[in-house]
């Protein structure tokens, strides 16, 4: 068990060097169960390929389990318990993420073929019969699915007292469906003409902050020896810290590049998604500038990578003469600050407490 850090970066880095190897582990015990079920070839690829996908990612979900624990349960005697149950987010995440490339319509992710993709290609290199993109779209459709449930399955396996287990089970299913109704919300948005600030506010608050900052932390709290009163503050700051961080999601995927995020840039410009960053640059441009957006959004890209990069260079040369870069820059600190005030209400703990606020600053300052 590693001494606790000040430090973000080398606190994630530990949690990923202790998870990993339980990630494994657990796809093992995947394997043995599908072992004697007589499957065809393509689910034991599926399964293997899951498997690859949980390798990669950040694992920020996960390690705020552990962080959410450790707020309270100083003598951290159920560490090595508490590790492999927060595997659980890291497994929700990526059958959360293989659904998004989907309706994304995203081909790369970490790097590599997303779900659908790779399984079209197999499907070529093995020359099954039919048409391979519907065929790597069911794949990746059962792939989202089977990685929920292995997810319940591993929950099913831990060791806690069944009122906590409960507690800690229940506020993780509602966020799951709170999340995937924010899911709706915002496919829905694309297909609207308009979307307001509130209504994009309500999407990040119930597809993103949630799920990424709220309910891990509050799980891993209610694994400590959190009451229902302890989980207030944890929501106090880490919802607005969650809104912040789909901003920084937003100006990412302007702003970064493909090898910083593992996926192409643009995926929002080109499924006409209703950011508050496209928001405000709609309402900041004009003339010309504004009837070239209008003309891109929800358009796909240029093939060719030279002129797609021309198309978002212009792109970003009109979200920062909007205004609309530094206006969503400015409310996501101003919401890391709003969260960081409900800090000393979480825990006491001097290192701790920076940890945290160290998690908020993050937020806007990665590059993936």
């Amino acid at each position: 068990m590693p001494k606790i850090t000040t430090d973000v970066d080398t606190y994630f880095q530990s949690y990923r060097k202790e998870a990993e190897p339980l990630l494994e582990r657990l796809f093992d015990q995947a394997d043995s169960l599908v072992a004697g079920m007589d499957l065809h070839t393509s689910a034991l690829a599926l399964v293997s390929q899951l498997r690859v996908l949980s390798r990669g990612g950040k694992k920020l979900r996960g390690g705020l389990v552990l962080l959410g624990y450790e707020c309270f349960a100083p003598k951290r005697k159920q560490h090595n318990a508490v590790l492999d149950a927060s595997l659980v987010m890291e497994l929700i995440h990526a059958s959360f993420l293989i659904h998004d490339d989907i309706m994304d319509r995203d081909e790369t992710r970490r790097g590599r073929d997303t779900f659908h993709v790779h399984f079209a290609n197999w499907h070529n290199a093995l020359h099954l019969m039919g048409d391979r993109g519907q065929f790597g779209l069911s794949m990746a459709i059962n792939a989202g699915d089977l990685g929920a449930f292995l997810a319940l399955n591993h929950w099913n396996r831990q060791p806690f007292a069944l009122a906590k287990r409960s507690r800690a089970q229940e506020l993780l299913t509602r966020t799951i469906i709170r999340t995937t109704l924010g899911q709706v919300q915002d496919v829905s948005l694309q297909y609207e003409s308009q979307a307001t600030e509130e209504q994009i506010m309500v999407v990040y608050t119930n597809k993103t902050a949630l799920y990424t900052v709220v309910c891990p932390l509050q799980i891993g709290a209610i694994l400590g020896a959190a009451d229902d009163a302890d989980l207030v503050p944890i929501h106090n700051y880490g919802l607005p810290v969650g809104q912040a961080f789909q901003i920084a999601d937003d100006l990412l995927g302007v702003f970064g590049t493909e090898n910083e995020l593992g996926k192409p840039v643009g995926s929002d410009i080109k499924e006409g998604k209703k950011t508050l960053l496209m928001l405000k640059t709609l309402e900041g441009a004009d003339g010309a500038d504004r009837e070239f957006l209008q003309q891109v959004l929800g358009k796909d890209l240029p093939s060719d990578a030279g002129n797609r990069e021309e198309v978002m260079e212009r792109v970003r040369s009109i979200v920062r003469a909007s205004g609309a870069a530094s206006f969503c820059e400015t409310l996501a600190r101003g919401l890391l600050e709003a969260g960081k005030r409900h800090i000393p209400s979480i825990t006491p703990d001097p290192t701790l407490q920076k940890l945290l606020g160290g998690f908020a600053d993050y937020v806007i300052s990665r590059r993936n």
